[in-house]
């Protein structure tokens, strides 16, 4: 993973205050199981970032229609652009302009 890291220059986003406050939204409105802390972040820090799409393999919390449209909502009625949520397969033949 790390050779991966170095080899596509994977940049590493810091820390934002608005992603905690971004993740507890998406838990409130029930895009993700509350019992999952971890899978918020991930969307909240992408789309803080403004970032236009993560992909994700965790398809029982993140890649699953229910989060993608809550996330949706909650990024709107927050003034954050929308983010794509995809599984690996969907952006394999994605062309980089």
């Amino acid at each position: 993973m790390l050779k991966l890291i170095t080899d596509y220059g994977v940049k590493i986003l810091p820390k934002d205050e608005r992603e905690k406050g971004l993740a507890d939204l998406y838990i409130e409105a029930a895009a993700f199981p509350s019992r999952y802390m971890d899978d918020a972040p991930h969307v909240a820090s992408a789309t803080v970032h403004g970032l236009d799409f993560i992909v994700s393999l965790n398809f029982e919390h993140i890649v699953k229609d229910k989060a993608i449209r809550i996330t949706a909502t909650v990024n709107e009625a927050e003034g954050y652009e929308g983010i794509g949520i995809y599984e690996p397969g969907e952006v394999m033949d994605y062309e980089w302009n």
